[in-house]
């Protein structure tokens, strides 16, 4: 991990953490809706890599994997 200078010392580091990882996922740790599972599901049915998954819905190809177990698609 990079180091960085803290703007604000008092930030606990889990949220420096959390606030990186939204500069780069601008979608990181939001909650999935029924909507966007519909959509993955589809999308994963379809052949779509984890790759494109990730960058289509803003997360970590780590964060799409989580989602496809959690939903089973795995069997597929």
């Amino acid at each position: 991990m990079k180091k960085f200078q803290l703007s604000n010392p008092w930030l606990p580091y889990e949220y420096i953490l959390f606030e990186e990882a939204r500069a780069k996922h601008k979608e990181a740790y939001r909650s999935w809706t029924k909507d966007l599972d519909e959509e993955l599901t589809e999308m994963y049915r379809e052949g779509v890599s984890a790759k494109a998954l990730a960058k289509h819905f803003g997360r970590t190809v780590g964060a799409i994997g989580t989602r496809v177990k959690k939903l089973e698609l795995e069997e597929l």
